[in-house]
C-alpha cells in the first residue's frame, strides 16, 4: 500500500508542475503584450485620424474637416492645386474632399498621342513611372489615353 501512494504522490506532483509551467507560459504571453490606451472621457479619441496606405490622404481630410458632405472643397495634391467636393464611404469614416475629375490626366493623353489602340504606352505620374496601354479617353472624341495596368 505503501508504495501506491508514493506513486500517486509523484504523479500528483507532476501534474502540478506541468500546470504550474503552463499557467506561468500563459501569464507571461499575456504580460508581453501591449494594453491600448483608454479614450478620453466621452468615448472618442482626441489624435487626428491616421492616413491608411488604402485611405484618403491627410490633405483631403482636413480640407472638409469643417464642411458638410456634397460641400466644395480644394486641397493641394502632389498634382498642385485641386477642387473636389466632400464625401464620405459611409457614417463611419470622415469627409474627405474628392477631386473632380475630368477624363484621363493630360500626361495620360500625350502618352497616346501618335499611337494606336491597345499599343503599349507610359507616362510619369507623383508616384512614378506609370506604364499601360493605350485606350480609350471617355468622352474625347478619337482620342486615346494611357491606362496604367494594375500591379
Amino acid at each position: 500500500m505503501r508504495e501506491l501512494s508514493t506513486t500517486r504522490g509523484k504523479t500528483f506532483t507532476n501534474a502540478m508542475t506541468a500546470m504550474a509551467w503552463l499557467l506561468l507560459c500563459i501569464g507571461s504571453s499575456y504580460a508581453q503584450k501591449p494594453v491600448p490606451a483608454a479614450p478620453p472621457q466621452g468615448g472618442t479619441p482626441t489624435a487626428p485620424p491616421q492616413s491608411s496606405p488604402m485611405g484618403p490622404p491627410p490633405e483631403t481630410l482636413a480640407a472638409c474637416k469643417s464642411a458638410k458632405l456634397h460641400q466644395a472643397c480644394n486641397f493641394t495634391s502632389p498634382r498642385g492645386a485641386e477642387k473636389g467636393s466632400c464625401w464620405q464611404p459611409d457614417a463611419s469614416k470622415p469627409l474627405a474632399c474628392r477631386p473632380e475629375r475630368k477624363g484621363p490626366p493630360p500626361e495620360s493623353l500625350a502618352a497616346c498621342k501618335n499611337l494606336k489602340a491597345m499599343d503599349n504606352c507610359s507616362f510619369v505620374t507623383p508616384e512614378g513611372l506609370a506604364k499601360g496601354i493605350c485606350t480609350p479617353a471617355g468622352d474625347a472624341a478619337n482620342a486615346l489615353g494611357c491606362r496604367p495596368k494594375r500591379r
